[in-house]
């Protein structure tokens, strides 16, 4: 069975390999296609139909500057060439230009795609575990030698669908998934210690640490009445978002417990501002529910898109700190004020291990206030909740033997001290 399917075009590639066993890789390809075939739109046990490819998971396309994707290997370091100093260093470096790309985020193929990668015999040769050959003397076993990665993504957009049956063809896709549009992505990583979460105590460990930067992140959607040149907005054109994203990756590791990554996210100062009618926020929730979260997944799963997924063995954490948040739920014909939802400050975490995850989630400052529409009050807001209240949600997540899906879950909630 046809599980996937990657169409490039105009691939080249140029390979020099020097005396002391360095090398060094460039290349381009002028267009990339990624089709999922791994979905299965018949009933379990009923006869399998052909199915159309629908829109790719990824595409790279060519843009007036030159090729979708241009890309540089070096490897400065060998057996035979090692480096002039202690510890650790880059052994190779990896430069990714990308003109401009779109991905769709259906969670449970991204989630299946990071796996893959992450577990492949690939991936273990670029950290220096998967060395079929030779051991790597002059690195000590508890660490991987990291390969510096560079990449910088002009103009991409990311499309992420309500639910797998929005990829069927472009329209649907179109009609029920969120628009994001980015001037450009940019990511580097380096070398330098510091201290991991959870493991002060050990002091500053040596980490591979990529900052990555989305500048001017517009975000919209295209629901029925509005087409492909109406999109609506949920920001102010001239005040796009911005985020950035800290991936840190342990290379020193004392014991199994120091965390092998963590993800620090932060949305600026000026924090979340978010304007956008019922059904947008309609939307949104669907998404969550059936895309990003949990239920979404096992759906997606459930029709074939990588099958049901192991529980990582990395031991990990996520960070999300954002400054104040601001969402206001408008009328599509007025854009006059029907709701506001504010909170100081929104704070989301989570600890994962192979047998249990913990999640906070706070909204410290958290306000709802309604506003009449007509009569006397109207255009006045009416407090429902006011901003003295902080909510606090703490979730733990057990799956003890290797299970797939939690097995026991304990959720704790707090509202200003106030335990519901």
């Amino acid at each position: 069975a046809v599980l996937c399917v990657l169409s490039a075009e105009q691939l080249q590639f140029h390979f020099s390999l020097f005396k002391d066993g360095t090398h060094r890789l460039d290349g381009s390809m002028e267009e990339l296609t990624a089709h999922d075939y791994r979905k299965r739109p018949h009933a379990v046990g009923g006869p399998a139909r052909p199915v159309a490819a629908g829109p790719p998971m990824i595409r790279l396309t060519r843009s007036a500057e030159g090729a979708g994707l241009r890309f540089e290997f070096h490897r400065y370091f060998t057996d035979s060439k090692r480096p002039n100093m202690d510890g650790v260093t880059f052994e190779g470096e990896l430069h990714l230009y990308i003109a401009s790309m779109r991905v769709l985020w259906l969670q449970q193929w991204i989630a299946g795609a990071f796996e893959y990668l992450d577990n492949s015999i690939l991936a273990k040769v670029v950290r220096g575990v998967g060395d079929l050959s030779i051991a790597r003397v002059w690195v000590p076993p508890n660490r991987f030698r990291p390969m510096r990665l560079k990449f910088s993504i002009a103009e991409p957009t990311i499309l992420l669908p309500r639910n797998v049956h929005a990829l069927a063809d472009e329209t649907l896709l179109a009609e029920h998934s969120l628009h994001v549009h980015l001037k450009s992505v940019a990511g580097e990583s380096i070398l330098k210690r510091r201290l991991m979460p959870g493991c002060k105590e050990l002091g500053e460990l040596l980490c591979d640490e990529m900052t990555i930067k989305f500048e001017q992140l517009h975000v919209s959607s295209q629901l029925p009445p509005y087409n492909r040149s109406r999109p609506l907005p949920f920001h102010d054109a001239d005040k796009p978002l911005g985020l950035t994203l800290l991936v840190i990756k342990s290379v020193e590791r004392p014991h199994d417990l120091v965390p092998q990554m963590a993800i620090d996210a932060s949305l600026g100062e000026r924090g979340v501002i978010i304007d956008g009618t019922i059904a947008q926020a309609e939307l949104l929730w669907r998404i969550w529910r059936e895309n990003i979260s949990r239920p979404g997944r096992t759906a997606a799963n459930a029709l074939g898109v990588w099958g049901m997924l192991a529980r990582p063995d990395k031991v990990k954490g996520i960070c999300v700190d954002a400054g104040p948040l601001r969402a206001r739920i408008l009328d599509p014909s007025t854009r006059a004020t029907l709701a506001t939802l504010r909170a100081n400050r929104l704070v989301f975490s989570a600890d994962e291990t192979q047998t249990e995850v913990n999640l906070t989630f706070a909204m410290p400052g958290l306000a709802f206030d309604l506003h009449e529409e007509e009569g006397e009050y109207a255009g006045l807001p009416m407090p429902v909740l006011l901003g003295d209240f902080d909510f606090l949600m703490q979730a733990r997540e057990q799956f003890p033997l290797g299970c797939t899906y939690p097995l026991y879950v304990s959720r704790w909630f707090d509202a200003g001290g106030k335990t519901l």
